[in-house]
């Protein structure tokens, strides 16, 4: 009942606004009774415009479960707005989109940036997950990223800097507020914006997603309406770990976050809101069962109704981007976003894919279900044949990569370095600074000594490195040929 329809002028971007179900001549779109009561017309006219405002009021102003259902939607989006610190911004450029990781602050429903090297007005589409909350995952990792229960949304519109000196310390200090460390970067470099959100595409619930329009996204107190249930799955969701270090090529440190991802956004050129609008949404992936196991080219499913399925069939260029900040930190279990750095700052590693999206021949199903089935065991659909509604599997054919981890702008890597990257073989991976092996030298695990303490000592050391090697290798599961070399080395060591 409301959809977007697109208004543009010469001189101006295209605005996209809610269009409203059509009245009769006698009913301005926006009415009230006094207009009815106050206005001279034929007494047949009266009531027909009489019927049509009871029918209207039925319908549309908040009688029946749509309506309800509409509040709720938008109460959900503010909700997941205020909660969110950071998401993907989707935009064009040349022919094709683009994305990159920003973090952003909100107030009152306005979202605020805090961007360098942008002075113009970009059209934009930001998604946030719900899985960004928590970098276990979606209510704790018992709900998949892609599980319509875990809320994610898209807010489409035009980002602007900020006006004048009183909007921008305004803006500021929502900013700083939600993310201090950005109070101490240059200030001579980054520059306040805001999005005047035109449009809002979110799903928080079975049934299929919804289009907000932006007077109730703005009107709506954010309150959070959860559909959680039983997981889809007896296990709960894989947990990933941190990708690459610092001192790793860049090659190595992309693949290896890109490998440890469990869900990525889609950009794509969307239909839905036309005129080559950038448009984002959260997709489960997967890179294979374990970083050995991995490509660099991630896959992904799309049912047939969603918008992106859609996008793809019409323009198949696309950009996938990653976040060290959804990885759990693996500090006692707990994890944080990203170790405590704030995700726009550059030390927290991202990257973003370009390319076209290629759907998945039937010779390649089988070993993707698998990987699937590893590393996202609460979404059972993605590892048997996908969503009821039908669907197909992709993966992208990299045409870019832009790699960031440090200071000093994106990491040099070109497409064949980055897919040209294997790891090593299990022999020198247990014997190049791997941090079990590390952990069981500063225990005094190969230091001779064969005394039943040290003996304890040593298999309370393998019980760490164990657990280390695994999820270093194999993010989301116990690697078992890895695991089983692992043990012989350390029970040599210690005879």
């Amino acid at each position: 009942l409301i959809s977007p329809v697109l208004r543009a002028s010469v001189d101006s971007p295209p605005v996209l606004r809610p269009s409203v179900p059509s009245a009769p001549d006698c009913i301005p779109q926006y009415f009230s009774l006094t207009d009815l009561t106050t206005t001279t017309m034929p007494s047949k006219t009266l009531k027909r415009c009489f019927l049509a405002l009871a029918l209207r009021a039925f319908l549309f102003d908040g009688f029946s479960p749509a309506a309800a259902d509409a509040s709720a939607d938008a109460e959900e989006a503010r909700w997941l707005v205020q909660s969110a610190s950071w998401g993907t911004m989707s935009y064009s450029e040349g022919d094709g989109v683009k994305s990159t990781v920003l973090s952003f602050a909100e107030s009152g429903g306005r979202i605020f940036f805090y961007l360098m090297g942008v002075s113009a007005p970009v059209e934009g589409a930001l998604t946030i997950s719900e899985a960004s909350l928590d970098p276990r995952g979606c209510a704790g990792g018992d709900v998949d990223p892609e599980d319509p229960r875990c809320a994610k949304l898209t807010a489409s519109g035009t980002v602007s800097p900020c006006a004048d000196e009183e909007s921008c310390r305004a803006a500021e200090e929502v900013l700083f507020a939600r993310h201090p460390q950005m109070e101490g970067w240059p200030e001579d470099g980054f520059i306040a914006f805001e999005m005047d959100v035109a449009d809002v595409w979110m799903i928080a619930a079975y049934g299929g997603g919804s289009v907000i329009g932006p007077v109730d996204y703005y009107a709506a107190d954010p309150v959070h309406h959860p559909a959680y249930g039983a997981s889809n799955a007896a296990a709960g969701a894989a947990t990933a770990t941190r990708g690459g270090t610092a001192y790793e090529s860049s090659a190595a440190a992309a693949r290896k976050l890109v490998a440890a991802s469990l869900w990525t956004v889609v950009s794509t050129t969307s239909v839905r809101l036309g005129r080559g609008h950038p448009w984002g949404n959260v997709r489960s992936m997967t890179d294979g069962a374990s970083l050995v196991d991995s490509k660099g080219t991630p896959c992904f499913y799309l049912p047939t109704p969603d918008p992106t399925f859609v996008d793809v069939a019409a323009d198949g260029r696309i950009a996938l981007s990653f976040s060290e900040a959804s990885l759990p930190d693996g500090s006692e279990g707990k994890g944080s976003a990203c170790g405590g750095t704030d995700p726009e700052d550059p030390t927290c590693a991202k990257i973003s894919l370009g390319g076209r999206a290629r759907e998945l021949g039937e010779d390649e199903l089988a070993a993707v279900e698998a990987a699937f089935a590893v590393t996202h065991p609460a979404a059972s659909w993605l590892s048997d044949g996908g969503a009821h509604t039908g669907g197909k599997y992709y993966t992208i054919e990299v045409e870019t990569v832009e790699f960031f981890r440090s200071y000093g702008g994106a990491d040099s890597i070109t497409v064949e370095e980055y897919l040209g990257w294997a790891p090593d073989d299990v022999a020198s991976q247990l014997f190049s600074g791997l941090p079990a092996m590390a952990e069981g030298a500063r225990c005094g695990l190969f230091d001779g000594n064969i005394s039943p303490a040290s003996f304890l000592l040593g298999l309370w050391c393998f019980a760490l490195g164990y657990r280390r090697l695994s999820a270093w290798l194999a993010p989301g599961k116990e690697y078992e040929a890895v695991a089983s070399s692992a043990k012989q080395v350390v029970i040599t060591g210690m005879v």
